[in-house]
């Protein structure tokens, strides 16, 4: 710190001692605090089923209790149990980071051959007929919950699997949210409830008609 007339004054050692153990004592109190807050969620893990899931669910409490994510490692004694607890105890390199325990958990519980099997099962789930288009996506985005898919991979396959008749209506291209294409779809659903309900004619003007592609003068699939 300068001084008037030259010079330098120079912090006491004592003072500077101090600030460094307020810090440490503010940092300690907040990793008691993050401790009990996390162990309160109830949240465990025994290494039996779904790491995927019990991962995302640490990841989207922490974010909503405005934790930091590689605070969530020191809680780990904590939370795991039974197999999942041994797992953690005889580890040899133990994880530092939020991503470290993430990968390393992911590859020692995720059964061999997930993702494939995972898969299989989204492209199975395909929306059947009178189903609600809303419905249909909810069921498709709650088995993609917990995978590693964005968000636009998640539309692509949600509009994938969709009935053919909402692929005539609506292109791919044509929506960039899974609000989008609802909206989209349900005007398909309005239609057709109008023509099972015999309205008259001019109440079902906007009968289905596919989506033109002004440049190629293509229909309903992709470019």
């Amino acid at each position: 710190m300068d001084i008037p007339g030259g010079g330098t004054l120079v912090e006491p050692d004592s003072k500077r001692t101090a600030t460094k153990e307020e810090a440490r004592s503010s940092e300690d109190r907040r990793k008691v605090e993050t401790l009990d807050r996390v162990r309160n969620w109830g949240i465990r893990y025994q290494g039996t089923s779904k790491p995927l899931e019990f991962l995302g669910k640490m990841e989207e409490w922490a974010i909503g209790y405005g934790i930091f994510k590689d605070e969530l490692v020191q809680t780990m004694p904590f939370i795991l149990e039974g197999a999942a607890e041994d797992w953690w105890n005889t580890t040899p390199s133990r994880a530092r980071t939020w991503e470290e325990l993430r990968r390393e958990l992911l590859e020692y519980f995720l059964p061999p051959r997930y993702q494939e099997q995972l898969d299989l099962k989204i492209g199975q789930l395909r929306q059947r007929e009178r189903e609600p288009t809303r419905a249909y996506a909810m069921e498709l985005r709650k088995l993609m919950r917990f995978t590693c898919y964005s968000e636009e991979e998640k539309l692509d396959k949600i509009y994938k699997n969709c009935r053919s008749k909402i692929k005539l209506y609506a292109r791919r291209s044509g929506f960039a949210s899974l609000t989008e294409f609802l909206t989209l779809a349900e005007e398909v659903e309005e239609i057709e409830a109008a023509d099972t309900q015999g309205q008259p004619a001019e109440a079902r003007g906007h009968r289905l008609r596919p989506e033109i592609c002004m440049r190629c003068g293509g229909t309903g699939a992709r470019p």
